[in-house]
């Protein structure tokens, strides 16, 4: 759980020697605009009615490609893999970290 991002965050960037205000990085989910908003938008009501119990978004990413299951044939399986948004994508790149699972096998229709 080290890895995981509940609240997102803004990062910024300020070209070296540049007068304009800096800029608003977002290269993760968890750093985009709307999850900002969205999150936001959720921690708003709680704020007001005393509660302090965790509210957090989960970001699911599906993601699928075909395979082949035999070696002969031509029969194929496309699974559906699920991914957790609030993981940078740098820990989905290591197949060490483990942070890809295989939520279903959709097969052909011919």
């Amino acid at each position: 759980a080290k890895q995981h991002h509940w609240h997102p965050f803004k990062q910024y960037w300020q070209p070296p020697d540049e007068e304009p205000p800096p800029e608003w990085m977002y290269n993760e989910i968890y750093s985009l605009p709307t999850f900002v908003k969205a999150d936001h938008k959720l921690q708003e009501p709680l704020r007001e009615s005393g509660c302090d119990l965790p509210q957090v978004i989960a970001a699911i990413m599906l993601w699928s490609d075909a395979t082949h299951v035999a070696q002969f044939g031509q029969a194929k399986l496309w699974p559906i893999y699920l991914y957790l948004g609030n993981i940078s994508k740098y820990a989905h790149c290591k197949p060490s970290e483990h942070t890809g699972h295989q939520a279903a096998y959709l097969p052909t229709v011919k």
